[in-house]
């Protein structure tokens, strides 16, 4: 009865968006947004998504776009999106020079 709970369990995670992935994805299109150079390196401070968020696991490529003016230093918001089943999340931080 225990290894019938253990695969449900299993089953039900592979179901589930990792939010580590989705941070992942963030960090590649925020590097890539703001590519630095030997006068300016960027970093960012970004708040991940509250870890008891359960999003369906997305079936195709996550969309990733920044909402608002793009600025060199402040604060900075990502769109991420999943077309199949369809889901978007907000993701704040900070942007630092």
């Amino acid at each position: 009865m225990a290894a019938m709970f253990s695969s449900m369990a299993f089953a039900s995670a592979n179901r589930i968006q990792s939010l580590d992935e989705i941070m992942r994805q963030v960090d590649k299109y925020l590097t890539a947004q703001y590519p630095s150079s030997e006068s300016r390196r960027f970093e960012f401070d970004m708040r991940p998504p509250d870890k008891r968020l359960r999003l369906p696991k997305c079936l195709d490529a996550l969309t990733i776009a920044s909402i608002g003016p793009k600025t060199n230093v402040g604060t900075l918001t990502v769109r991420v999106t999943c077309p199949s089943p369809r889901w978007e999340i907000y993701v704040s931080g900070r942007r630092l020079v």
